[in-house]
């Protein structure tokens, strides 16, 4: 499974879990050019500390995927093409 997509399931599940709004800030931070706490990373489980690691590999490469699209809306924030590159 794409790497977004598994992202996007995640944080429609349970959107407000703990784990969910570190991988959300994440997003944002990533869409919108902000400054993320990395040490934030190391309260997620292993599993969800590999999650957002192939997230910030993947961001990169797949910035015209519906997916992503779909993930910026999640965070409620228009994202410009200059905060993520």
């Amino acid at each position: 499974m794409n790497v977004l997509k598994e992202l996007e399931q995640r944080l429609l599940k349970d959107p407000q879990s703990p784990e969910n709004l570190i991988l959300g800030s994440l997003v944002k931070a990533l869409c919108m050019g902000e400054n993320f706490r990395i040490i934030e990373l190391y309260d997620l489980s292993h599993t969800d500390f590999e999650l957002a690691l192939k997230v910030m590999k993947n961001w990169r490469t797949s910035r015209y995927t519906k997916t992503r699209e779909r993930i910026k809306g999640m965070v409620e924030e228009p994202c410009t093409e200059e905060a993520a590159e």
